[in-house]
């Protein structure tokens, strides 16, 4: 574990007796309503059972309760450590991710100074990424003065220090100058490429502090390597949804080599979609028009049709005539392979955000089923779902 996380925790010592004295209080009160408390502990007991079932029979892999599922209070987790300490590792995930913001960070102090003293607190520091939940416990007022006032030193064992896991799990959250401090930190941990396994996840970390020089020193990489790096900086630039028109204006000269980059068409489409939408906006339309008439489908075209459309959709106008071609889509008999499941969610993002527009389709389904005496696939699974215009 971090020095710096060492003595963040040990400047906090002094407040864990108010703590414990609040706690106490409301585990008295906890106790008193047998039903509430027995309530919580019987949806304990559910799920450590099943981990026992698991272990029984020899499962691949043990099923691990989730304790942030039975949604107890902090002082029902009080309570238990006194009762089941041998479960602590388990209400610590639950007591970090508290609905109660104001006390859990110092419940992770107080579990942690508990732990600390215990005959086995070595095993427990090296087990346990106690960086990692107190970072998870704090909010968004306390990760920014965190980054702003502390020095960001690089160490080694990065992941267990303080710095890093505040930057991981707050990084959106964080103002424009904490973000340059940040990014300027975490450049220090890795200066490789967008490669598989580390390169991949720090680039998307520099992404959710900078993600205009990402997306820009991402397309270098592809003009600095023809072999594997390419395939990770369009993965990434795919999975984007921040719009830089300069960088999507690149990738369609790219695109237009297509001997060279054919491996990587639909990788080229996803990204330039979500980089200049009104871009995307026209081929995406091109390609709905492409399937009805000659069953070319969108999975040829991009990596996940379904983000992409759901993305589509949400901008359009209602009486766009991209909207028209949506709808004529979503309607159509286009037998692709995964048409049914794309025309399915499109009719039910149509039902959540454009009821009138939604209405017109069902009408039509349901015309269609009067002619032709039969149910479509579609209607038939909006039924199922019970989605239909008499919600």
């Amino acid at each position: 574990m971090g020095f710096v996380f060492f003595m963040m925790l040990r400047s906090h010592a002094q407040d864990n007796t108010e703590f414990t004295v609040k706690m106490e209080k409301e585990a008295k009160v906890l106790r008193t309503d047998c039903s509430e408390y027995a309530a919580y502990l019987a949806k304990e007991e559910a799920l450590f059972k099943k981990q026992a079932f698991d272990r029984e029979v020899g499962m691949h892999v043990i099923y691990e309760p989730d304790l942030q599922t039975i949604a107890a209070p902090l002082a029902y987790f009080f309570v238990r450590l006194k009762e089941a300490p041998d479960r602590w590792p388990y209400y610590l995930k639950a007591i970090a991710t508290s609905k109660n913001v104001r006390d859990r960070q110092q419940f992770v102090h107080y579990l942690w100074e508990k732990q600390e003293k215990a005959p086995d607190s070595a095993a427990n520091r090296s087990q346990v990424n106690w960086s990692r939940y107190l970072s998870i416990s704090g909010n968004k007022e306390w990760a920014n003065t965190y980054i702003a006032e502390n020095p960001l030193e690089h160490v080694l064992g990065y992941e267990h220090a303080l710095p890093y896991q505040v930057i991981y799990h707050w990084a959106d959250s964080l103002g424009t100058a904490n973000k340059t401090k940040a990014y300027a930190y975490v450049r220090t941990l890795y200066t490789g490429g967008p490669s598989n396994g580390d390169g991949e996840r720090f680039f998307k970390l520099f992404y959710r502090l900078k993600p205009e020089r990402t997306q820009q020193e991402l397309l270098e990489y592809w003009h600095r390597d023809n072999g594997a790096f390419r395939f990770y900086v369009l993965k990434l630039l795919s999975e984007s949804d921040n719009v830089n028109k300069k960088v999507a204006s690149q990738l369609v000269t790219l695109r237009a080599n297509k001997d060279e980059n054919q491996d990587f068409l639909e990788y080229m489409n996803t990204a330039i979609a979500f980089l200049d939408p009104e871009q995307g906006k026209k081929e995406i339309t091109s390609y709905l028009a492409k399937e009805m008439e000659d069953g070319e489908a969108m999975e040829n075209h991009y990596v996940d049709p379904i983000r992409v459309l759901l993305a589509y959709a949400a901008d359009l106008d209602a009486n766009s005539k991209e909207m028209k071609v949506l709808l004529n889509y979503v309607r159509s008999d286009a037998n692709s392979t995964f048409g049914s499941v794309y025309r399915f969610e499109m009719a039910k993002m149509l039902a959540s955000d454009f009821q009138e527009k939604f209405k017109e389709l069902y009408d039509s389904l349901e015309e269609k089923e009067r002619t032709n005496g039969k149910t479509g696939s579609l209607l038939r699974s909006l039924r199922a779902e019970g989605i239909t215009t008499r919600n």
